[in-house]
């Protein structure tokens, strides 16, 4: 019951057109089969389009051709779906969909920051070969300075043990 008012939520917030088949389709993945007929809404036999398919309790999972078909074979889903399935798991890990943006978005900035770390470390050890005296070197602190102001050196000082960290601290 907490997933479906879960699911209400994040489907009127967020896509208000989908929640009522949201809803149901999260009932059907809770209940599979036809075993809660009673509470389907059932249909007026007469003026049936010649499209729509009667499966019963043995038989509603076994055709192939149109994904009714969920045991063994692989299904393809449209994109409202797609949409629907994600707005599914989404209520089921308890996630708003602005809480995932926010962590991913936050993943991928972090693992940016640190591919673009790791290029520069690779250029600063190179002028660390290069470093021929104190004032190049002053400089090489001040700039090392910096990134510690940023939180990015603990793991490159960690690299050079060489380097006196106490003259790095004290330039602040």
């Amino acid at each position: 019951m907490c997933d479906r008012l879960l699911l209400g939520y994040n489907c009127i917030k967020y896509q208000s057109f989908t929640a009522s088949a949201v809803s149901i389709f999260l009932y059907f993945n809770q209940h599979p089969g036809l075993k809660h007929w009673k509470e389907v809404l059932h249909l007026r036999v007469d003026n049936l389009p010649k499209w729509l398919q009667f499966y019963m309790e043995a038989t509603w999972a076994e055709d192939q051709e149109n994904r009714v078909y969920l045991k063994t074979k692989n299904i393809i889903m449209s994109l409202k779906e797609s949409k629907m399935n994600v707005l599914l798991d989404a209520s089921r890990s308890n996630f708003s969909y602005k809480g995932v943006e926010g962590k991913v978005f936050k993943l991928n900035l972090q693992f940016f920051l640190f591919l673009s770390f790791l290029r520069l470390s690779i250029l600063t050890s190179k002028l660390l070969a290069q470093i021929t005296s104190i004032h190049h070197l002053y400089y090489y602190y001040y700039f090392c300075g910096m990134l510690f102001s940023l939180g990015l050196i603990f793991c490159y000082l960690s690299l050079y043990s060489c380097i006196d960290i106490s003259f790095l601290l004290s330039l602040f």
